[in-house]
């Protein structure tokens, strides 16, 4: 009797060290820290400015009118998407730029022409973007931007001929005049190589 009771015991304190080393395992799994996942940082690397201070995009933002004119100031946006070619250089990225102005109607005191009794009914606002285009590489990857972006604009006063669908303008400096078709007008002023002959000739 003796000798079994010895084997009871022998078999009770076997399965305690079974238990303790099971405990043990799960523990040690349980609290091992999961290993931290590395952050892959991007790198960025300025390579050169291939385009500096140059006019960069236009816009005919409005025609403004008295009688749709609104006083108060506005943020005017101008929006470069992203694969935009821009003087040969296609944009990675989109960028909006800002600008806070008036878009007011013409001054009904002043002719259209300087020895005109024509008065102007609108006044056209175009945004004009200027800024540089900066080449630079993340992970070795070319990309090109536009830094240092900001928004200047023009107006012109006009008549706008809507029997003939057609506006009656005059050049920025109040010297010469000519009437557009209204289509060819709006295309030109939304073209960086075309807008200024509708400004100035």
């Amino acid at each position: 009797m003796k000798k079994m009771q010895l084997t009871k015991n022998a078999m009770y304190c076997l399965c305690v060290i079974a238990l303790v080393v099971v405990i043990a395992i799960v523990f040690k799994f349980s609290t091992k820290e999961t290993p931290k996942q590395t952050k892959v940082v991007s790198k960025e690397v300025v390579d050169s400015v291939v385009v500096e201070d140059a006019t960069l995009k236009v816009k005919l933002l409005d025609f403004v009118s008295s009688q749709e004119s609104n006083e108060h100031y506005q943020d005017v946006t101008l929006t470069v998407d992203k694969n935009d070619k821009i003087q040969g250089y296609k944009i990675s990225s989109k960028q909006i730029f800002h600008k806070i102005m008036q878009l007011l109607p013409p001054d009904q005191e002043a002719p259209l022409l300087n020895h005109s009794s024509e008065k102007p009914s609108h006044e056209a606002y175009v945004l004009i973007l200027k800024g540089d285009i900066v080449k630079y590489r993340v992970n070795g990857k070319v990309k090109y931007r536009i830094s240092n972006g900001y928004l200047t604009y023009q107006k012109q006063a006009l008549v706008v001929e809507s029997d003939y669908d057609s506006v009656y303008i005059t050049s920025i400096d109040g010297k010469k005049e000519k009437m557009v078709r209204l289509d060819a007008y709006k295309k030109a002023l939304n073209d960086i190589d075309n807008y200024m002959t509708m400004l100035q000739w």
